[in-house]
């Protein structure tokens, strides 16, 4: 029963897919049969393949009918190159329906089915409202197109929908040629539509009957380029020897393959075309099956194996296992909660094992990423999965929770586990939610990135970076922490007449000390202090402490010993962000002189960078300067977070810079 609900989800995946943007914009709503002109490139059509190709019979079955009575679950873990990346048929059908619907499925049909279904029959799909408009001020525009009835604006508002027809018809051409002349701000949503209608057409199978995608593999080695169907009819002799005959143009073999075995793909997939147009459940589903089995006989070597590709629809289905660890954080993160409170030890320990369920699952999830990007790169070190938002996100909680969670192994009283599960639960909700709310690709489908920044100094920089990251979090929950423990017992310490006894050093830092009429200065006190470096108060310290006058009552004990505690944890956190991105910084502007030729160039990643090390740089002096050093530490530590979430999320995606691209 378990096994049978699992099979029947159809969660959606959102993705931003590049493609190239047709060069011609004045086209009509033949675009969808643009495939049937004649021409002598590949993928036009000759006499040889016309042969191949039946009239199309008129469907006898419905949509849903038909799609229900197919199982693709043999068909859809087969391997695709797709954007430089080995991934499966499941994988790209739902970052190509992302891109196009804003949703990995429609109407709950496998994203398989809708995929094929697009290819085969883009006629029917050219004229439905499924190209999502995200932005909503051109939903407006797209209602002043001319000819759009009253009725017909009123829906594009609603649902933000319109058709691929639409879309490429002349007047919306024109109207968008206008609006983006008198409106630039308007580009990037014109530009998404844009890229949406170009996923849809590169789907289009014309009279090859099968989406052109690279889905065979090379044909020697066990890495390389993967070819479209459209490239290996030249390597069929019955299409070869019929175009000899009726001297029909057909590409050149390519070098090294089998023909028997590329023969089987091909009759397979013309077989696929006829039937799918017929609406044959049976003989599509022994084509597709005959296809999962042709497919990775064409060089086993170069193919993935059925493990991997079995496991990246397991990971496909389960959110990117993002939702799993999100839970388990969340229930370690509320036991922990419970236990700072109530100082239960047994509520301690199910969080502690919750919290261990949840490091097993986002540990899961990196590592399955990293094995599946490795067969793309035949290079386990530029497999590593760390470099776009998504995985920057997901690597930065991983670190956290095992530095938080050695802390409260060491430490033992549930306040850097409450800090943890909470870092991991933010993280991995944020990354499984952001693409729903804003409607933008954070990387979450597998990929690559530009040649000129693959280097060593990529996976040191961001692994130190993103380290950081996870720390500063934590500190930003700690600083609150103490700053909600304080406001709620404000009358209970009040009569307190030192802040200094709600940090966790009860004296100001000690730069100088005094013996008989001269001053000795502390060098190595004072530099330890600054670098945040812990230092045993001195007996003068202790002395200075202790005049400050003993507690009124237990409970006012009890409270300034939770502060200190709280203070203490944060500063012993801090001290690890501070000179992690510290580090971080140094190996960035080094990464930088290797693939931009200067280590600074005052970009604004850059510079926001610096101004977040700055701000736990100032938390130093405060610290030294201020009675209410805690008080300080507590409200810095939130503000650097926020200063690293506009560095982290702002500047990525609102401002212009080299660093755009994570």
């Amino acid at each position: 029963m378990a096994l049978h609900w699992f099979n029947s989800l159809r969660p959606s995946r959102l993705g931003v897919v590049f493609i190239a943007i047709f060069s011609a914009v004045l086209v009509s709503v033949g675009v969808v049969r643009a495939h049937s002109n004649q021409g002598t490139d590949a993928t036009a059509p000759t006499a040889a393949t016309e042969l191949l190709v039946e009239e199309r019979v008129a469907p006898s079955v419905s949509d849903e009918v038909f799609a229900k009575s197919i199982n693709f679950s043999r068909f859809k873990t087969l391997s695709v190159q797709h954007n430089q990346t080995l991934k499966t048929w499941d994988t790209m059908s739902r970052q190509m329906l992302a891109a196009i619907t804003g949703k990995g499925s429609i109407l709950g049909q496998e994203p398989t089915f809708t995929v094929l279904d697009i290819a085969m029959r883009p006629q029917v799909y050219a004229t439905r409202n499924i190209i999502r408009v995200r932005v909503i001020p051109l939903r407006d525009d797209l209602g002043t197109v001319p000819g759009v009835s009253a009725q017909e604006k009123r829906r594009i508002l609603h649902e933000g929908t319109i058709s691929l027809a639409f879309w490429r018809d002349p007047v919306t051409v024109r109207r968008m040629a206008e609006i983006q002349a008198s409106a630039f701000q308007k580009g990037d949503g014109i530009q998404k539509v844009e890229a949406a209608a170009g996923a849809m057409e590169s789907l289009f199978a014309g009279n090859f009957g099968f989406p052109l995608v690279a889905m065979i593999p090379p044909a020697k080695g066990s890495y390389g380029t993967w070819t479209r169907i459209n490239e290996i009819i030249g390597n069929v002799p019955a299409l070869r020897k019929f175009a000899e005959q009726s001297k029909s143009p057909l590409p050149a073999p390519l070098p090294d393959y089998d023909e028997a075995k590329v023969s089987a793909v091909w009759g397979e997939t013309l077989g696929l075309f006829k039937h799918w147009q017929s609406r044959d459940a049976e003989s599509v589903q022994k084509n597709l099956d005959a296809l999962a089995l042709a497919l990775p006989q064409v060089n086993p070597q170069a193919y993935p194996s059925e493990l991997k590709r079995n496991s990246e629809v397991f990971y496909n289905r389960l959110f990117n296992l993002t939702l799993p660890g999100a839970a388990f954080y969340f229930l370690a993160f509320v036991l922990f909660l419970i236990s700072l409170r109530t100082q239960s030890q047994s509520v301690r320990l199910w969080g502690l094992r919750f919290f261990v369920i949840a490091l097993l699952i986002h540990t899961a999830a990196i590592a399955i990423r990293w094995w599946l990007l490795e067969k793309s790169t035949d290079d386990w070190f530029h497999s590593i999965p760390i470099r776009n938002q998504f995985e920057s996100v997901m690597f930065s909680a991983w670190f956290g929770s095992v530095v938080l969670l050695l802390l409260e192994l060491w430490k033992g009283k549930s306040l850097y586990g409450t800090a943890a599960g909470f870092v991991g639960w933010l993280s991995l909700m944020a990354i499984f939610t952001v693409p729903y709310v804003l409607n933008i690709s954070i990387g979450e489908q597998l990929g690559q990135v530009g040649g000129i920044l693959m280097s060593y100094w990529l996976y040191i920089h961001v692994t130190l970076a993103v380290a950081s990251y996870a720390l500063i979090a934590a500190t930003a929950f700690l600083g609150g922490l103490w700053l909600w423990t304080y406001y709620r017992a404000r009358k209970v310490i009040a009569d307190i007449k030192n802040h200094r006894q709600l940090a966790s050093e009860t004296a100001d830092l000690q730069l100088v000390s005094f013996a008989g009429s001269g001053v000795i200065a502390n060098p190595l006190n004072t530099i330890a202090r600054m670098l945040f470096i812990p230092v045993k108060a001195s007996a003068a310290e202790g002395v200075k402490a202790s005049s400050d006058g003993p507690y009124t009552s237990a409970l006012e004990s009890s409270v300034v010993a939770r502060l200190r505690h709280i203070d203490q944890c944060n500063l012993t956190i801090m001290q690890l962000a501070f000179w992690v991105l510290g580090v971080a910084i140094v190996c960035g502007a080094v990464w930088a002189d290797v693939s931009w030729g200067r280590p600074w160039g005052w970009d604004p990643k850059e510079t926001f960078s610096l101004v977040t090390w700055m701000c736990y740089l100032m938390i130093v002096h405060i610290r030294y300067a201020t009675e209410y050093k805690a008080w300080y530490t507590s409200v810095l530590s939130i503000i650097g977070f926020i200063v690293l979430l506009f560095n982290w999320i702002g500047v990525n995606y609102f401002l212009v810079g080299l660093h755009s691209y994570a």
